[in-house]
């Protein structure tokens, strides 16, 4: 018992003594050369989470970003600035430019779209006719038949409702013993 009492005190001495860590956002900013309406890719080097920021018509951008470290990448994934540092007090990157003059490093830095490489029909459910009718035009109109159907009683006949709720079940006033008593718990 009284090694439990310690266990217990050191856990809350752990939870409560250090107090509360928060890990808050911190804003990068700076401005991009000569282009307004850029789109610059914060890509963070731990998770690969992409942040976007686009540039004004000065080419002054800002981000808020958690914790961690970023490369700041052009539209097609030129790796403007790396390694960006990002902790809890705002950053100005001030002016940056884009790479310039021949890097072979820039080659597999590019990132984009690739062609498709699957050539499969849509689903089948992508064929729906629209408008008015929907799905309504492609269901059959004679109503289904059998012994019992959904429309009603057997061979299709409509089923006419009675009157009144059905007669509910008795009910029991005694309850049933287990045999052997109760099974101990």
């Amino acid at each position: 018992m009284p090694r439990t009492l310690a266990i217990a005190a050191f856990g809350l001495m752990l939870v409560f003594g250090r107090g509360t860590l928060i890990a808050n956002a911190a804003q990068v900013g700076g401005t991009l050369s000569g282009n307004a309406g850029h789109q610059l890719h914060f890509e963070n080097r731990a998770t690969r989470d992409i942040y976007m920021a686009v540039t004004d018509r000065n080419g002054a951008f800002a981000v808020d970003l958690p914790p961690g470290i970023y490369d700041l990448r052009g539209q097609r994934g030129t790796i403007f600035v790396p390694r960006i540092l990002v902790a809890d007090q705002a950053i100005n990157l001030g002016a940056v430019s884009k790479p310039t003059g021949f890097n072979p490093m820039r080659l597999f830095q590019y990132e984009g779209v690739a062609p498709v490489l699957v050539y499969t029909p849509a689903p089948a459910t992508a064929y729906l006719p629209g408008g008015a009718e929907g799905i309504t035009a492609i269901l059959p109109s004679a109503p289904v038949t059998g012994a019992f159907s959904q429309k009603g009683g057997a061979g299709g006949t409509p089923i006419t409702p009675s009157a009144g709720n059905p007669t509910p079940p008795p009910a029991s006033s005694q309850l049933t013993p287990v045999p052997g008593g109760a099974p101990p718990r």
